[in-house]
């Protein structure tokens, strides 16, 4: 797997599933804290000064693909 992957996700999650997880990511890797953190400065900032009602998808593509129950099922079957 590419890039990193979150303390959490690291801590409690064996390497395998994170692997699953990442095989249907948008982007490269998981994400880290910081991803979020420069959303937050950005809209802190005078640069978001003009935004008004929208909501922000902070998670590198995450949930646009999700795991397939049969790469669940044989991860289980192991």
């Amino acid at each position: 797997m590419v890039g990193s992957s979150p303390p959490a996700a690291k801590n409690n999650m064996p390497q395998e599933m994170l692997e699953i997880f990442g095989k249907y990511n948008a982007l490269p890797y998981h994400g880290e804290a910081d991803d979020i953190g420069y959303a937050v400065v950005y809209l802190a900032s005078d640069e978001s000064k003009f935004m008004t009602g929208q909501t922000l998808q902070i998670e590198g593509g995450h949930y646009m693909k999700t795991p397939t129950i049969a790469d669940i099922e044989e991860y289980m079957s192991k």
